[in-house]
Protein backbone atom coordinates (compact mmCIF):
# COMPACT_ATOMS: atom_id res chain seq x y z
CA UNK A 1 0.00 0.00 0.00
CA UNK A 2 0.91 3.29 -0.76
CA UNK A 3 2.68 4.87 2.32
CA UNK A 4 2.56 1.88 4.24
CA UNK A 5 5.86 1.68 7.12
CA UNK A 6 8.22 -0.96 6.51
CA UNK A 7 11.44 -2.62 7.60
CA UNK A 8 14.63 -2.60 5.72
CA UNK A 9 15.81 -6.50 5.18
CA UNK A 10 18.91 -6.36 3.73
CA UNK A 11 20.22 -9.41 1.38
CA UNK A 12 23.69 -9.68 3.69
CA UNK A 13 21.17 -10.72 6.39
CA UNK A 14 18.78 -12.56 4.65
CA UNK A 15 21.63 -14.93 3.75
CA UNK A 16 23.39 -15.31 6.95
CA UNK A 17 23.70 -17.65 9.26
CA UNK A 18 22.53 -15.59 11.83
CA UNK A 19 18.70 -15.20 10.31
CA UNK A 20 18.22 -18.82 8.73
CA UNK A 21 19.29 -20.54 11.77
CA UNK A 22 17.04 -18.99 14.13
CA UNK A 23 14.49 -20.97 16.06
CA UNK A 24 10.56 -19.72 15.72
CA UNK A 25 10.81 -18.60 19.25
CA UNK A 26 13.75 -16.79 18.41
CA UNK A 27 12.29 -15.19 15.41
CA UNK A 28 8.79 -14.15 16.42
CA UNK A 29 10.76 -12.04 19.11
CA UNK A 30 12.44 -10.54 16.33
CA UNK A 31 9.51 -9.70 14.60
CA UNK A 32 7.81 -8.31 17.70
CA UNK A 33 10.66 -6.03 17.61
CA UNK A 34 10.21 -5.27 14.14
CA UNK A 35 6.70 -4.63 14.28
CA UNK A 36 7.49 -2.06 17.77
CA UNK A 37 9.58 -0.37 15.65
CA UNK A 38 7.51 0.14 12.80
CA UNK A 39 5.08 1.49 16.02
CA UNK A 40 7.60 4.08 16.53
CA UNK A 41 7.59 5.47 13.03
CA UNK A 42 11.05 3.54 12.31
CA UNK A 43 12.83 6.14 14.38
CA UNK A 44 13.27 4.07 17.82
CA UNK A 45 15.77 1.51 17.23
CA UNK A 46 17.58 1.49 20.43
CA UNK A 47 14.85 1.97 22.94
CA UNK A 48 12.75 -0.82 21.48
CA UNK A 49 10.37 -2.74 24.79
CA UNK A 50 9.78 -6.12 24.46
CA UNK A 51 7.18 -7.06 27.80
CA UNK A 52 7.15 -10.59 28.86
CA UNK A 53 3.21 -10.12 28.92
CA UNK A 54 2.74 -8.85 25.04
CA UNK A 55 5.48 -11.63 23.85
CA UNK A 56 3.29 -14.37 25.15
CA UNK A 57 0.15 -12.37 23.60
CA UNK A 58 2.34 -12.51 20.17
CA UNK A 59 2.74 -16.49 20.39
CA UNK A 60 5.85 -17.23 22.41
CA UNK A 61 5.30 -19.45 25.45
CA UNK A 62 6.39 -18.34 28.88
CA UNK A 63 8.61 -20.78 29.31
CA UNK A 64 10.38 -19.71 26.25
CA UNK A 65 10.58 -16.06 26.26
CA UNK A 66 14.39 -15.78 28.01
CA UNK A 67 15.93 -18.62 25.31
CA UNK A 68 14.14 -16.39 22.38
CA UNK A 69 16.02 -13.63 23.66
CA UNK A 70 19.33 -14.91 24.39
CA UNK A 71 19.34 -17.04 20.97
CA UNK A 72 18.85 -13.57 19.12
CA UNK A 73 21.78 -11.77 20.97
CA UNK A 74 24.25 -14.89 20.74
CA UNK A 75 23.23 -14.46 16.76
CA UNK A 76 24.10 -10.63 16.97
CA UNK A 77 20.69 -9.93 15.34
CA UNK A 78 19.85 -7.28 18.52
CA UNK A 79 21.51 -5.81 21.22
CA UNK A 80 20.27 -5.35 24.44
CA UNK A 81 20.91 -2.64 27.67
CA UNK A 82 19.61 -4.34 30.46
CA UNK A 83 17.20 -2.58 32.65
CA UNK A 84 17.99 -1.89 36.07
CA UNK A 85 15.38 -2.11 38.86
CA UNK A 86 12.08 -1.09 37.79
CA UNK A 87 13.69 0.36 34.17
CA UNK A 88 12.72 -2.38 32.02
CA UNK A 89 15.06 -3.75 28.95
CA UNK A 90 15.71 -1.99 25.64
CA UNK A 91 16.58 -3.23 22.60
CA UNK A 92 17.74 -2.32 19.23
CA UNK A 93 18.26 -4.18 16.12
CA UNK A 94 21.41 -4.73 14.88
CA UNK A 95 21.21 -3.87 11.34
CA UNK A 96 18.76 -0.62 11.24
CA UNK A 97 20.50 2.71 12.42
CA UNK A 98 19.78 3.54 16.23
CA UNK A 99 16.76 6.54 17.31
CA UNK A 100 19.95 8.78 17.98
CA UNK A 101 21.23 8.71 14.46
CA UNK A 102 24.27 6.00 15.38
CA UNK A 103 25.18 3.84 12.05
CA UNK A 104 24.13 0.24 13.34
CA UNK A 105 26.95 -2.44 14.30
CA UNK A 106 25.41 -5.02 11.52
CA UNK A 107 26.75 -7.62 13.73
CA UNK A 108 25.33 -10.60 10.86
CA UNK A 109 25.25 -8.66 7.91
CA UNK A 110 29.22 -8.16 8.77
CA UNK A 111 29.88 -12.15 9.63
CA UNK A 112 27.89 -13.20 6.89
CA UNK A 113 30.09 -13.06 4.25
CA UNK A 114 32.96 -14.66 6.35
CA UNK A 115 30.52 -17.30 7.56
CA UNK A 116 29.45 -17.81 3.34
CA UNK A 117 33.16 -17.79 2.81
CA UNK A 118 33.17 -20.82 5.52
CA UNK A 119 30.04 -22.32 4.28
CA UNK A 120 31.22 -22.24 0.52
CA UNK A 121 34.73 -23.87 1.65
CA UNK A 122 33.04 -26.54 3.57
CA UNK A 123 30.74 -27.33 0.87
CA UNK A 124 33.05 -27.99 -2.09
CA UNK A 125 35.46 -30.07 0.63
CA UNK A 126 32.16 -32.33 1.17
CA UNK A 127 31.19 -32.02 -2.80
CA UNK A 128 35.15 -33.50 -2.93
CA UNK A 129 34.36 -36.60 -1.10
CA UNK A 130 31.20 -36.93 -1.93
CA UNK A 131 31.98 -37.41 -5.57
CA UNK A 132 32.19 -40.97 -5.84
CA UNK A 133 28.93 -41.78 -4.51
CA UNK A 134 26.46 -43.74 -6.50
CA UNK A 135 23.69 -41.28 -7.60
CA UNK A 136 20.05 -42.09 -6.69
CA UNK A 137 17.97 -44.41 -9.22
CA UNK A 138 14.93 -43.01 -10.22
CA UNK A 139 11.44 -44.36 -9.88
CA UNK A 140 11.02 -46.00 -12.91
CA UNK A 141 14.12 -47.61 -12.64
CA UNK A 142 13.69 -49.13 -8.91
CA UNK A 143 10.50 -50.54 -10.64
CA UNK A 144 12.27 -52.29 -13.05
CA UNK A 145 15.01 -53.49 -10.71
CA UNK A 146 15.52 -57.46 -10.12
CA UNK A 147 16.04 -56.93 -7.13
CA UNK A 148 12.69 -55.36 -5.97
CA UNK A 149 10.49 -58.25 -5.99
CA UNK A 150 6.79 -58.81 -4.65
CA UNK A 151 5.57 -61.15 -2.64
CA UNK A 152 4.91 -63.53 -5.12
CA UNK A 153 7.95 -63.55 -6.74
CA UNK A 154 10.09 -64.91 -3.36
CA UNK A 155 11.01 -68.64 -3.69
CA UNK A 156 8.52 -71.12 -2.55
CA UNK A 157 11.10 -72.33 -0.05
CA UNK A 158 10.19 -68.92 1.74
CA UNK A 159 6.85 -68.96 2.06
CA UNK A 160 5.05 -69.27 5.30
CA UNK A 161 1.51 -70.28 6.39
CA UNK A 162 -1.27 -67.56 6.65
CA UNK A 163 -0.64 -68.06 10.74
CA UNK A 164 3.12 -66.66 10.27
CA UNK A 165 4.80 -70.01 10.84
CA UNK A 166 6.57 -72.68 8.08
CA UNK A 167 4.75 -75.57 7.55
CA UNK A 168 6.62 -78.49 7.01
CA UNK A 169 5.41 -81.42 3.79
CA UNK A 170 5.81 -84.59 3.47
CA UNK A 171 9.14 -86.20 3.78
CA UNK A 172 11.32 -86.05 0.59
CA UNK A 173 10.75 -88.16 -2.19
CA UNK A 174 7.02 -88.85 -0.53
CA UNK A 175 4.40 -88.54 -2.61
CA UNK A 176 3.56 -85.08 -3.57
CA UNK A 177 6.98 -83.16 -2.88
CA UNK A 178 7.72 -81.43 -6.20
CA UNK A 179 11.45 -81.47 -4.93
CA UNK A 180 14.26 -84.10 -6.07
CA UNK A 181 14.86 -86.48 -2.88
CA UNK A 182 17.83 -85.02 -0.84
CA UNK A 183 17.07 -81.47 -1.25
CA UNK A 184 15.82 -81.35 2.53
CA UNK A 185 11.80 -80.93 3.80
CA UNK A 186 9.67 -79.29 1.66
CA UNK A 187 7.15 -76.56 3.20
CA UNK A 188 3.10 -76.27 2.11
CA UNK A 189 1.44 -73.18 2.27
CA UNK A 190 -2.33 -73.38 4.16
CA UNK A 191 -4.48 -71.31 2.97
CA UNK A 192 -6.35 -69.18 5.08
CA UNK A 193 -9.46 -70.00 7.50
CA UNK A 194 -12.48 -68.35 6.14
CA UNK A 195 -13.07 -64.98 7.86
CA UNK A 196 -15.40 -65.25 10.27
CA UNK A 197 -18.23 -62.13 10.84
CA UNK A 198 -18.63 -59.77 13.61
CA UNK A 199 -21.66 -59.84 14.97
Amino acid sequence: MKGEAFVKLPRDLLESVAWRSLGINARRFVDFLMIEHLRHGGRGNGLLHAPRRQLEDFGIGSHFVSAAIEEVLSAGLVDCRRGVGRRPSVYALTWLPLSDGTEPSNQPVAGAKQQSLQMTAVSSHKTDETAVTKPVAGAKQQSQSPKSRGAKQQHPSRRASYHGKAEQGAPNGASGDPRPAGLGPALRVVSPAPARRCR
